[in-house]
């Protein structure tokens, strides 16, 4: 397949010559699908090249560099004129009222945006300044400021460097132009008699049957009205919400149908153990106190209340205390009786005993009766009812 499609008219200059050349040349590996149209008029401006590819709008202004020139670098800025040190003059032809060749090919690609856009298109245009040095030179390119936006210069001894930008902008883009699109920007331009659509897509344009249709975007349905019983729903917390068909309300007069209490009782069940009274306990039987200590209760009676516990152990210990008394007490009158007292001398004076137990005087001895016993004491012991 041959190189780039080229509606050329005259061309005046040799640097436009080398650059028209080369796109017409790059074929297999190094072809760049498209169409150039040179020396175009747009809206009363010329300019030297107009190049419309699939991927790509551009507008070239091509300078070659001042023979005279023997510097070795080109110092391209944007608000100064641009020049080789150790040369006088602008070393690449400028209009007379620019400053550089920027301004010349941002005029050309604002133009072809408003003819693009007439014609349906809305494509990105850039500005791209090619610049030719004589053959065999070694001049190399300094930037000295960024280019402004939409445009970029090159300096081209070969044609590599051309070419290696349209295919970087290839890489970066996607489709921007059709065969229909393409041709109908050419016959905006007044050059539709040089070409076909069929040529165009000979060319690599893609025909828009070829590309896939683009879907509109599905209208969302109108949304039902909420259903209240669902809001309500959805307001219950997650814990509360219910997991099965509620029941319907019971009105308050009706017999109620679920079973009671009793109905869900077991049918049948043991009968209760009756519960038998404890046996009452037996009341000791009254005795005479002993005359010897009482002997200790039977281990095995039943256990008293804490209180009656306690009012048992005082009586208790109150019956050991009278005991004792008692006991010293005749211990004291046995010890002082137990032998006869011998008899004093005295006049109209009898010995008195206090031992109850002393036997009576001899009748008829004239002694008088011994003073009255004391009453006997009441002795409590355990165990002792009525005490």
């Amino acid at each position: 397949m041959i190189g780039m499609l080229v509606i050329a008219d005259k061309l005046r200059s040799g640097a436009e010559k080398r650059v028209v050349g080369w796109l017409r040349k790059w074929e297999g590996d190094y072809r760049v699908p498209g169409v150039a149209i040179t020396n175009c008029f747009i809206s009363g401006q010329e300019v030297d090249l107009v190049i419309i590819t699939p991927y790509t709008t551009v507008v070239g202004e091509v300078k070659g560099v001042d023979p005279e020139v023997t510097g070795s670098v080109l110092q391209c800025t944007t608000n100064s004129r641009w020049k080789v040190p150790g040369s006088e003059g602008d070393p690449v032809s400028v209009r007379e009222n620019d400053t550089t060749p920027y301004d010349q090919v941002r005029d050309g690609v604002f133009k072809l945006k408003a003819a693009a856009g007439q014609a349906g298109g809305s494509a990105f245009v850039t500005g791209l300044v090619v610049v030719v040095p004589p053959r065999g030179s070694t001049m190399r390119l300094e930037k000295k400021s960024a280019p402004p936006p939409g445009c970029d210069v090159l300096l081209c001894n070969t044609q590599n460097p051309l070419r290696a930008w349209f295919h970087r902008a290839h890489h970066r883009s996607a489709v921007v132009w059709t065969a229909e699109q393409a041709y109908a920007v050419i016959e905006a331009l007044e050059y539709g008699d040089r070409t076909t659509i069929a040529e165009l897509a000979e060319e690599g344009f893609p025909l828009d049957s070829s590309l896939p249709a683009v879907e509109p975007l599905p209208v969302p349905a109108a949304l039902p009205a909420p259903d209240p019983a669902a809001r309500s729903v959805a307001a219950l917390p997650p814990a509360a919400a219910p997991h099965a068909p509620a029941l319907p309300p019971v009105p308050k007069d009706a017999p109620s149908s679920l079973p009671g209490p009793a109905a869900y009782e077991p049918t049948a069940q043991p009968p209760p153990r009756p519960v038998s009274d404890p046996p009452p306990r037996p009341t000791p039987p009254a005795s005479d106190p002993p005359s010897a200590p009482a002997s200790e209760p039977a281990a095995d009676m039943d256990p008293t209340p804490t209180s009656d516990r306690r009012r048992t152990h005082l009586q208790t210990a109150a019956a050991f205390a009278a005991i004792a008394v008692i006991g010293g007490g005749l211990w004291l009158l046995a010890r002082g009786g137990g032998g006869e007292p011998e008899p004093r001398e005295t006049v109209d004076q009898h010995q008195i005993s206090s031992i109850t137990q002393a036997p009576p005087p001899p009748p008829g001895a004239g002694v008088p009766p011994p003073p009255p016993a004391p009453p006997a004491t009441t002795v409590c012991y355990p165990f002792q009812s009525n005490c």
